[in-house]
């Protein structure tokens, strides 16, 4: 596979002409290369949305126009599933289980139950009756598009993440610019695809790749309205502070990892604990935001758990994510 950069409805290469070689984390053989980005490209693409959203067509759209185009997206998705589920398998290395259920169907039926059941029902305008008095705080509460929007996603789940920033940005009437992370940038350069097919307009959604150089035009470039990340608490301190300094007001949404616990009480049943203790290690190989992959258990049960959950791991399959017996692939 092999990818250019999505700018302005076009696919272009970057300034520079770099390539980024994409590595399957089981095997680490190469299965793509994509343009690398530079600061460069990172203005074009942001220069890009702006105009978009400025004086394009698509903020100015009826929402039930809007959700016809996304239905588009959702429908060529939904064509291209099988497509989608094997190459997540090989770029982020989930097993087949989580690649068809986690990663691919899940975020697809989100989108799907956006732009059929929430979109054509949102209340995009509202009255505010008065509380005090005769007339006091009368209003009307307008729902507008935000503005241009720097997405910058994680590599675990990549299409689920592209696709839970891009969906609501788009749905309000946004434009946007999408930084996947280097290791997983090709199921991102799908959904560039798949907008280009189902008649997006050009600049509305723009899809670069690039480094700590790129993220920070995102986050700084004055014609950015709103960063959304998702990744590590150090990088996310590091974007509140360069959006805080930037010129204007962003608005900062974070969805920092952590490594959430497990619990054990002293009247703990094992059988019941062990098994959701093993599925939160073994799942995505314990790279999820969400998964319990530590264990705080009492001094004096220690050894008792310690020893369940090495016999219990002693019988999950490890290996090739594209084996369907594999219940545990390999850590990017």
């Amino acid at each position: 596979l092999t990818y250019r950069l999505f700018i302005d409805g076009e696919w272009v290469e970057a300034a520079e002409g770099g390539r980024l070689d994409v590595i399957n984390p089981a095997t680490e053989e190469v299965i793509g290369t994509v343009a690398n980005a530079t600061r460069i490209d990172a203005r074009r693409a942001v220069e890009a949305a702006r105009r978009a959203f400025d004086s394009g067509p698509w903020p100015r759209m009826s929402v039930r126009d809007r959700a016809a185009v996304l239905l588009r997206m959702v429908e060529i998705m939904e064509r291209r599933r099988d497509e989608l589920v094997a190459l997540n398998i090989r770029e982020a290395g989930s097993t087949v289980a989580v690649a068809q259920g986690l990663q691919i169907d899940t975020p697809i039926a989100h989108l799907r139950d956006l732009v059929e059941r929430i979109m054509p029902s949102f209340p995009w305008q509202s009255a505010m009756m008065p509380y005090v008095g005769h007339a006091v705080g009368q209003g009307v509460v307008l729902r507008e598009p935000y503005g241009v929007a720097s997405l910058i996603t994680a590599y675990n789940y990549p299409f689920l993440l592209n696709l839970f920033k891009v969906a609501p940005a788009l749905a309000a009437g946004c434009t946007a610019v999408l930084k996947p992370a280097p290791t997983t940038p090709l199921e991102a350069f799908v959904i560039g695809e798949i907008a280009e097919e189902a008649g997006l307009p050009p600049g509305v959604l723009n899809i670069i790749t690039g480094d700590v150089e790129v993220g920070e035009e995102l986050t700084t470039s004055p014609l950015v309205d709103m960063v959304s990340f998702t990744g590590s608490d150090t990088v996310g301190k590091q974007i509140y502070a360069q959006a805080a300094q930037s010129p204007g007001l962003k608005k900062v949404v974070l969805e920092l990892g952590g490594k959430s616990a497990n619990i054990i009480t002293d009247d703990a049943d094992l059988g019941k604990v062990i098994p959701d203790l093993i599925l939160n290690m073994v799942l995505h190989a314990g790279q999820g935001c969400g998964l319990q992959t530590r264990t705080l258990v009492p001094e004096s049960r220690k050894e008792e758990i310690t020893e369940a959950l090495v016999a219990a791991l002693a019988h999950i399959s490890v290996g090739d994510p594209a084996d369907p017996i594999t219940a545990m692939g390999p850590v990017i």
